[in-house]
């Protein structure tokens, strides 16, 4: 089974979900350490805002967003 997926990159809407797909794995991965490691050890608000820096670097979330 194949599956296309096509976009118009010329298309703002298109050019969005683009990005959203191509960084899945990305969002996954971070989805993954922020639920299996960052909430099971107790760490200060700023040791959280620190380590949510780290995992979502390289992610342009207000991209992802709009």
């Amino acid at each position: 089974m194949k599956a296309i997926l096509k976009f118009d990159l010329s298309n703002p809407e298109d050019n969005s979900d683009h990005y959203r797909c191509v960084c899945s794995s990305d969002m996954a991965n971070a989805l993954f350490e922020i639920s299996r490691n960052m909430l099971r050890h107790p760490v200060d608000v700023e040791q959280i805002r620190d380590r949510l820096e780290d995992i979502l670097e390289g992610l342009d979330v207000d991209r992802l967003n709009s």
